[in-house]
């Protein structure tokens, strides 16, 4: 006796099968992702997500060398100085290339009037940049030039405020302007008055009179 494939309680009949009803919005052929914390291959992601990063803790800005001058007067430049670090210094200024020379006192007798005396203080940038500012000293008979003594003014007021100069060629002297926005305090590096000077002179300290800028000045070869 053959029966039929109504009768056969193993193959569901066209009344028997339920039409899937979508969800609004959602095709039927893909299911709705639950309200649980979604992962990837168990990777919480929340925990993964991006945060804006503090440059400051990627790299650490390491100093290969250390410019010696005076802060540059342009409009942009403020700086502050060290509250603490400064040396004096004998320094040669060679005029052809601007370069300063750090001369040992025993050789300051061989060319005593092109040496300087000066006082030097490590400086920064708002943008971070280090330096050293030379500041020309007194006299013997305690003479300063303007140029020299409103230098040193600026670098007094600016151990506490940020400061930028700005030259005055009527009264010879620099104007000191101070910054109205806060820059905060400067980031200053962990280097020793001593690291400053490895660096500011790395290759230009004259100690005795075989220096070939000592025998230039003689006229020797």
């Amino acid at each position: 006796m053959k029966t039929s494939k109504k009768d056969d309680p193993q193959t569901p009949t066209p009344e028997d099968i339920s039409p899937e009803i979508p969800q609004k919005g959602v095709p039927p052929s893909i299911k709705p992702i639950s309200d649980e914390k979604s992962t990837l291959s168990g990777i919480n992601l929340d925990e993964f997500k991006a945060r804006a990063l503090d440059p400051r803790k990627l790299t650490k800005k390491r100093i290969l060398t250390v410019p010696v001058g005076k802060p540059h007067p342009l409009k942009q430049n403020f700086f502050r100085t060290h509250p603490d670090l400064e040396f004096p210094a004998y320094i040669l200024f060679w005029d052809e290339d601007g370069t300063s020379y750090l001369i040992h006192p025993d050789v300051v007798d061989l060319v005593p009037n092109q040496v300087k005396f000066k006082m030097l203080y490590p400086g920064i940038y708002t943008s971070g940049t280090v330096f050293l500012t030379a500041v020309v000293q007194p006299d013997s008979e305690g003479k300063w030039n303007n140029w020299h003594e409103s230098l040193s003014l600026a670098v007094n007021v600016s151990r506490k405020k940020w400061v930028r100069l700005e030259a005055d060629m009527t009264a010879q002297s620099y104007n000191v302007i101070e910054a109205e926005a806060d820059f905060g305090e400067p980031d200053w590096p962990e280097l020793t008055m001593q690291q400053y000077l490895d660096k500011a002179f790395k290759t230009t300290q004259i100690k005795d009179e075989n220096h070939p800028k000592i025998k230039e000045l003689y006229g020797k070869e």
